[in-house]
Order: C-alpha cells, then structure tokens, then sequence
C-alpha cells in the first residue's frame, strides 16, 4: 500500500509542473561578441525572467521546470572566460526560489 501512495504522488506532482522549453542559445557565438552576448543576456533578463517570474506568483502552487535542449554554447573548445562566467550566472539567476525549481541541460552537437 506504501508503494502504491508514491507512485500517486508522483503522478500528481506531473500534473502540478509548468515547463518551459528552450534550445540554440549558442551564446559565445560571433567569435565571443560582447555585444552578441549583451543581447542575448538582456532578453533574458529583461523579458524571460519577467515572464517567468509573473507565471510563477499567479501559479504559486506549480512547479516551474526548464529543460534547455542543447547548444548552450556556440562552440566547445573557446568560450571565453567573460562569456562563460556569464553564462554561468544566468544559469544560477534562473534558480533563484523565485524563478525556476530545476534546470535539465541536455548536451547538443555544440555542447
């Protein structure tokens, strides 16, 4: 009977998540642009996490998931030190208590 309460649960908890779904970010793409990356940071901060944020106070009873579905980076062999430390902090933004409750990379032909 124990088992059969999980398996329960954990379908509901299915029912009860938003997912959000992006790929291609290709950042460090352009040779590393600085430019390329500001835009592409600002849409993020500036209308992405917004959205998200507004989702997430009228639906505070969901699960919020992003699953990025690969190429993150433009290339794997020269990120630069900026862009990757960037990257990096988006990333960790994206799971502030406010915003996303998991993040699934998936590896593309990028990555």
């Amino acid at each position: 009977m124990e088992n059969h309460k999980n398996i329960k649960s954990t379908k509901l908890n299915n029912y009860n998540t938003i997912y959000y779904i992006i790929s291609d970010t290709h950042f460090g793409s352009h040779q590393n642009s600085k430019s390329w990356l500001d835009d592409n940071l600002e849409f993020f901060y500036n209308q992405f996490i917004p959205e998200v944020k507004k989702h997430k106070l009228e639906q505070p009873d969901k699960f919020f998931k992003l699953i990025h579905c690969g190429d993150v980076f433009d290339v794997r062999y020269s990120i630069n030190l900026e862009t990757g430390t960037r990257v990096k902090q988006l990333f960790k933004d994206l799971l502030e208590p406010d915003l996303f409750d998991h993040i699934t990379i998936i590896g593309g032909n990028h990555d």
